[in-house]
């Protein structure tokens, strides 16, 4: 099974692989991305490495390797036009535009969007799919989407929330010895 995640970028100008490393750093999960990932043109499997500790002392010095599906594409804002009904349509003789709803409107001064896909194979992707989008949120005033709640996210904060909740829930897979891992080797 998979899960599509999706973060409407509206200054890619601002995007930057360190500090994307810094930020999710910072949040204190220690990472290091694929050190031949560009954003413009890589589509695939983005390979990330990240320490253990987070999740329990017992895992400090230990290193997994995680990451997920990502492919950055160019986004275009269309209104959505509804048909008015047949009789108001012979009135006015035109289209009606719909009402936005606020995620549309959230999203319409998107320049690119990127597309995370993450599987249950490993436990640690939905998480780093939520903090790179907080990373995009804080420096690329992104807007992340996550389709199978019908949720989205335009403030930072709200992501970190997210994230901490993810945090705690890997660590009780931990402790009931239910955590999905790679052991990382090399790149």
């Amino acid at each position: 099974m998979s899960i599509d995640y999706y973060a409407y970028v509206k200054d890619m100008s601002h995007f930057s692989v360190k500090q994307c490393e810094e930020y999710i750093s910072n949040l204190g999960i220690k990472i290091k991305i694929y050190p031949e990932y560009d954003a413009y043109s890589h589509a695939g499997f983005l390979p990330i490495k990240l320490d253990g500790d987070f999740i329990s002392e017992a895992l400090a010095g230990k290193s997994f390797l995680s990451g997920f599906e990502i492919s950055l594409n160019q986004y275009e804002y269309t209104p959505v036009i509804n048909k008015p009904p047949k009789l108001l349509g012979k009135i006015f003789k035109k289209d009606v535009e719909q009402q936005e709803k606020p995620f549309d409107n959230a999203v319409k001064d998107s320049s690119h969007y990127f597309l995370f896909n993450c599987s249950a194979q490993d436990s640690f992707e939905i998480l780093l799919a939520y903090a790179f989008a907080a990373y995009l949120c804080k420096d690329c005033n992104a807007v992340f989407d996550d389709p199978q709640t019908g949720q989205f996210f335009d403030k930072e904060k709200l992501i970190i929330v997210e994230v901490n909740a993810i945090i705690d829930e890997l660590k009780i897979m931990y402790q009931n010895g239910k955590l999905t891992t790679h052991d990382f080797v090399e790149w």
